[in-house]
């Protein structure tokens, strides 16, 4: 430390008048003369080896002004002045810190106006200065005296020595790691994503606090400085402190934080960034590697969490049918479906109760047993449904009611679950009266198998029962696949069996008799590859007098789905693509056509496009890992016959901002069946 006191007044004291007149002196002896001629003399001479042996030329500071050195002796004064002492201190805009530590330094002195003083400022070992304001960088650790003296001047005092002790502390090292997107990437406002990271200090203590932050930055800011204006912030943290890393890296581990998106984030593409020091507080060698991207892209859209909402609109009883019902009559009823909501609804069942009173409650049972599962709904559509009821031999005369509820498992989840059940009164009268005459009834209706081919065989079986009291004449039936629950609309190209000998003048039944029918018919390639509901309509031309013609018909309870044989060869061909020379994170457009050169139509074909690092892909490659998937197509139908199917295709795909970039180069290519869903396809051309 340099001496506080550089310039403490000497032990004797000496005024001198105006016109140099020698007023007074302490010694008056001329011994004490001698001693004063002597001392003098010699405090030149260490003045003088001063200037000879000092690194810094004489009168020179640190940034080359001119030095003032104050006088030694005692300021002149009239008898009447008196002089107001000059008192300095030093301040300093931070007196502890991490190297580089930034630090404004000043000199402020009381007692005269600074225009009338000069300074002198000291940082540690570094040359002294004139100014007394300064911008210093402390930039190695250790603990350094920053000192300054001022002094009139016109001589007439100086101020005593102030030093200030400026700490700085080791420099810090602070990292963080890429942080990682566990769970789905794509996401709707208000959801969360959930994130994990590390950061680590291998460098000085920070005793100070400091922040690390996640924010979103729109595509294509992958970087944290890149228009930081524009990130969007998702959660911040403090750490109080970190202690010393430089032989044991010290470790602060994040794990599945949730970060919300909130409610005014607009729909794209981000990246999700992170960075220890968010706020720049901390000081450091190297900030390179404070902040870092997840290489997961952040996908921001709206409709995610669109929800569907099921209603039943309407509920009603054909007014064509006869009330009272009596047992064993038909009880014809119609209800809507519908998706009111904004989202596709996935599968889910309906059931309609017959109750004795207008309140649902456990005493209400289930008419529909049977084709009540519906598979899927689009936003806005809507399902007529017509079924029919027998009433039940036994059941008491009265009012009865239909309530309908939707979604009766709660599979779906909705907008709104308090609109599921009807609320509108939709009732009738039961009496009982003996009734003459004939009544065939359709039951135990069964379609196999489930999934159908074309030029499969397909069996229908079901029971044909007269419940009147009279002989019935002979009967026709006709059994549909149909894509609609009803038996209103019976497309000819959908027919099973309509005006055939197979299906017409089957044999009168007694009263109480029972038959039973079973047909293979064969599924026609005119079919459209679908989902369809298997319907037997018994007396469908109406040529038997019934009491109740409401009975005839059933509908079994699982959906068909027809597919095509496996006997195809799909191809693609004449593959050109745009943007040959792009970046990771950009899309590029695909061209290319496709057929099918075999006798059977192939369905559910998926095309994969992907990025090879040779000129040979395959699916072989794309299980292997070796030719990576960009996209995907999915192709419902390709029809037999390359002449008739032969097209052209596009798609747009993003190439991912994953890739190993050590390669410069890919190969684009598309495989078709890349999903190996055709076992007999011939995959030369694909």
């Amino acid at each position: 430390m340099q001496n506080s006191e550089p310039f403490r007044k000497p032990w004797f004291s000496i005024e001198i008048h105006p016109q140099g007149e020698m007023m007074k002196s302490w010694f008056h002896s001329p011994l004490s003369t001698f001693v004063i001629l002597v001392i003098a003399v010699s405090i030149l001479g260490a003045c003088s080896q001063s200037s000879s042996d000092g690194e810094q030329e004489p009168g020179n500071d640190l940034v080359g002004n001119e030095i003032n050195e104050p006088d030694s002796k005692e300021p002149e004064s009239d008898i009447d002045a008196v002089v107001e002492p000059v008192v300095v201190t030093v301040e300093a805009s931070i007196e502890e810190g991490n190297a580089p530590l930034d630090v404004k330094l000043k000199c402020v002195a009381t007692g005269a106006d600074p225009s009338e003083l000069n300074y002198t400022f000291k940082v540690g070992s570094a040359p002294p200065t004139s100014l007394n304001e300064l911008d210093f960088t402390f930039y190695e650790q250790g603990d350094y005296d920053v000192c300054c003296t001022a002094w009139r001047k016109d001589g007439k005092y100086t101020s005593e020595e102030v030093c200030k002790l400026i700490r700085v502390k080791k420099a810090a090292e602070l990292s963080i790691t890429s942080p990682t997107v566990d769970g789905p990437a794509e996401l709707a406002q208000g959801q969360c994503l959930n994130v994990s990271f590390t950061i680590a200090n291998n460098g000085g203590r920070v005793d100070d606090s400091f922040e690390v932050g996640c924010v979103l930055s729109p595509y294509p800011n992958q970087n944290w400085a890149d228009d930081p204006e524009k990130h969007l912030a998702l959660k911040s943290w403090t750490i109080d402190s970190i202690k010393d890393g430089e032989f044991l890296t010290q470790k602060v581990a994040y794990e599945s934080e949730e970060l919300c998106i909130a409610d005014d984030v607009e729909d794209g593409q981000y990246f999700l960034l992170c960075k220890v020091d968010a706020k720049d507080e901390i000081n450091e060698q190297n900030e390179g590697d404070n902040d870092r991207f997840a290489t997961t892209f952040i996908t921001i859209d709206h409709t995610l969490v669109l929800l569907p909402d099921l209603v039943i609109p309407t509920l009603e009883l054909p007014q064509d049918q006869l009330f009272p019902k009596n047992w064993d009559d038909q009880l014809s009823y119609k209800l809507l479906l519908k998706n009111q909501g904004e989202a596709e609804a996935g599968q889910f069942n309906y059931a309609v109760y017959l109750c004795d009173s207008e309140e649902f409650d456990d005493e209400c049972f289930v008419i529909n047993d049977s084709g009540s599962t519906i598979f899927s709904m689009k936003a806005g559509a809507s399902i007529p449904i017509s079924r029919g009821w027998p009433i039940t031999p036994g059941m008491a005369d009265g009012t009865y009611c239909l309530i309908v509820v939707v979604d009766t498992e709660n599979s779906v989840a909705e907008s709104n679950e308090e609109n599921n059940q009807t609320t509108t009164n939709t009732c009738f009268e039961v009496k009982y009266e003996e009734l003459a005459g004939i009544d065939l009834v359709v039951s135990n209706l069964k379609c196999s198998p489930k999934e159908a081919v074309w030029n499969g065989s397909f069996v229908v079986s079901f029971e044909v029962s007269n419940t009147g009291n009279t002989a019935s004449s002979p009967w026709d039936y006709k059994a549909v696949l149909n894509q609609q629950p009803t038996t209103n609309v019976f497309e000819p190209y959908k027919k099973l069996c309509d005006n055939k000998a197979a299906c017409m003048n089957l044999a009168g039944l007694e009263p109480g008799a029972k038959v039973k029918v079973q047909e293979t018919y064969i599924i026609s390639k005119d079919l459209p590859l679908s989902d369809y509901y298997c319907m037997v309509h018994a007396d469908s031309k109406k040529t038997v007098d019934e009491t109740n013609e409401t009975n005839n018909f059933s509908t079994y309870g699982y959906k068909i789905k027809v597919l095509a044989k496996a006997y195809t060869d799909v191809f693609v061909a004449d593959l050109s693509f745009t943007k040959q020379n792009t970046l990771a994170g950009k899309s590029i457009k695909l061209m290319y056509q496709m057929g099918n050169n075999n006798e059977s139509s192939a369905a559910g074909v998926t095309v994969c496009a992907v990025l090879s690092a040779d000129n040979k892909v395959s699916v072989a490659g794309i299980k292997s890992g070796k030719d990576i998937i960009i996209g995907e197509k999915f192709y419902e139908l390709i029809e037999s016959g390359a002449q008739n199917t032969f097209f052209e295709d596009e798609a747009k795909y993003v190439i991912p901002i994953a890739l190993d970039h050590a390669v410069g180069e890919y190969f684009v290519g598309v495989v078709a069946d890349c999903k190996s869903v055709l076992k007999n396809d011939t995959v030369k051309t694909n």
